[in-house]
Order: structure tokens, then sequence, then C-alpha cells
């Protein structure tokens, strides 16, 4: 009776070892079915809404801003939703700095976005989001740092090649545009904004996990 015991211990434990990395299995390929990553990086540029005075026709050539970023994406399997998060790098344009006024910005944003497939390998989405944009502004020689808020929408598209997907989007983004008048006369003590709509144009690639 007693030389069983070790041995029904024994087969107990392993039992219950078995038992438990099955159920680990089951728990990562359940979540691997839920979320598919993937990682990727971009360039593009935005300008600000300006209104030519002579003509009455909207123009999208202010504070002309070009950069780079990084993102992470993530797949909603089962659904056709996604989400994703991102660091971008902006600096003036030539146009923008001949305009006197120079500027460097850092954005951080997510975003939900929807896709829409037409076949395999050509997916078009709907997306939304928003984040916080770090900037710093020289303007007269005079400097002006601070965050705001950003937000935006857009439409894009994706050319999908196994695991790489080559991407384009065109987005309205809401954010904020310092005042070119600001200290001109080189008495005022803070630099002006106000909100102003951006056109923003990316084109991405991005690998699956």
């Amino acid at each position: 009776m007693h030389a069983k015991t070790p041995i029904a211990a024994l087969t107990l434990i392993t039992s219950l070892l078995c038992t438990q990395h099955v159920m680990a299995q089951e728990v990562s390929t359940s979540t691997q079915r839920t979320i598919t990553p993937s990682i990727g990086a971009r360039i593009g540029g935005y300008g600000f809404r300006q209104l030519n005075p002579e003509t009455d026709l909207i123009n999208w050539e202010n504070c002309r801003m070009n950069g780079v970023g990084i993102f992470g994406n993530f797949d909603f399997k089962n659904t056709k939703l996604y989400s994703e998060i991102s660091l971008d790098t902006y600096f003036a344009t030539a146009q923008t700095m001949n305009q006197g006024i120079d500027r460097i910005s850092y954005h951080t944003q997510g975003l939900l976005g929807y896709r829409l497939p037409i076949t395999q390998w050509l997916v078009p989405n709907i997306h939304l989001g928003g984040g916080a944009e770090l900037t710093r502004v020289e303007i007269f020689q005079k400097t002006d740092s601070r965050i705001t808020p950003t937000g935006f929408i857009g439409v894009g598209g994706e050319l999908v090649i196994k695991d790489l997907h080559f991407g384009m989007a065109i987005r309205t983004n809401v954010m904020q545009l310092p005042e070119y008048e600001w200290n001109v006369t080189g008495d005022s003590a803070s630099l002006e904004y106000h909100t102003e709509l951006a056109s923003q144009m990316l084109f991405s690639v991005r690998y699956t996990l």
C-alpha cells in the first residue's frame, strides 16, 4: 500500500504538469488567433490650410513639414478592425524656413481603423485617431516649445505581398499652427497659436510578425 503512494503521487504531478502545458499552449494559440502584430516605418509630410487672398482659393502649403516615423500595427482577427501606435518626427521644409519659421515636431499618436479588402492583395482602409505633439518653433530668432493635442481622420490602402504591406494614406489633421506675425516688434513674451486643418500624405511599409 505504501509502495504505491509515491507512484500515484508522481503520476498525479505528471498529469497536472501535462495539463498545465496543454492549457498554456491553448491560451497562446488563442492569443495568436485574436491579434496579429506588425511593425513598420513610414515617410510623409503635411501642410496647413491657407486662403489665397487674391484668388480666394484654398491651398495646403502653409508651414510645410516633412518627416519619418515608426509604428506598431495590431489586426484583430475575425474582424476587419485594427489599431496602431506611432512615433513620428517632422521638420520644417526649406519653403517654410524661407517664410521665417523653423519648426520641429514629435508626434505620438494612436488610431482605430477598419479594413475594406477588395482582394487578398489590395486592402483599402478608413481610420481615425489622435495623440499629442511636442513642438519647438523659432520665429524671428525667438523660440517656443509646448505640447499640444492632435486629431485626424483618413483613408488609405495597402498592397499586400506575403508578410509585407506597402501602404499609402491621406489624412486631414486638426493641429496647432503658430502665428507668423508673432513677435515682429520683439516685445511679445509667448508665441500665439490657433487651431487649423492640415492635409497629410504618408507612404509606409510594414512586416507581419
